[in-house]
C-alpha cells in the first residue's frame, strides 16, 4: 500500500472523538487543514496542518491515553512514521509545523 493511500484510509477508518470533542481526530485535522488553505497558508503548512495529529492513528488505543491523562508523544511517533515519505529538504519545515 503507497502512503498516500494509508493515509487516506486511516483517515476513512478513524472513528475516534478528538479528546472529547463533537467531531473525530479525522475531522479535526480536516478541519484544521482547511482554515491554513482558507488562510492562503503555504503548501507545508496545509500539509503539516492535516497531518499534525497523525501519531494519534498509529498509537495503540489513543482514547484509552485519553482517559488515563497520559501523553502517547503522538506529535514525536506521527513525525518520526511520516518523515521517511517526505523529501529530506522539506522534513525541518514539517517537523517545525507538526508541534505547533
Amino acid at each position: 500500500m503507497q502512503i498516500v493511500d494509508k493515509i487516506i484510509s486511516n483517515f476513512i477508518n478513524n472513528k475516534s472523538l478528538y479528546i472529547g470533542e463533537k467531531v473525530t481526530m479525522s475531522e479535526h485535522m480536516i478541519q484544521t487543514a482547511m482554515l491554513a488553505e482558507k488562510a492562503k497558508c503555504s503548501d507545508d503548512l496545509i500539509c503539516s496542518s492535516l497531518l499534525h495529529d497523525y501519531g494519534h492513528f498509529i498509537l495503540e488505543n489513543p482514547d484509552e491515553l485519553v482517559k488515563l491523562n497520559v501523553d502517547g508523544q503522538h506529535e514525536n511517533i506521527g513525525y518520526e512514521y511520516l518523515k521517511n515519505f517526505f523529501k529530506k529538504e522539506g522534513a525541518p519545515h514539517f517537523k517545525r509545523f507538526f508541534f505547533f
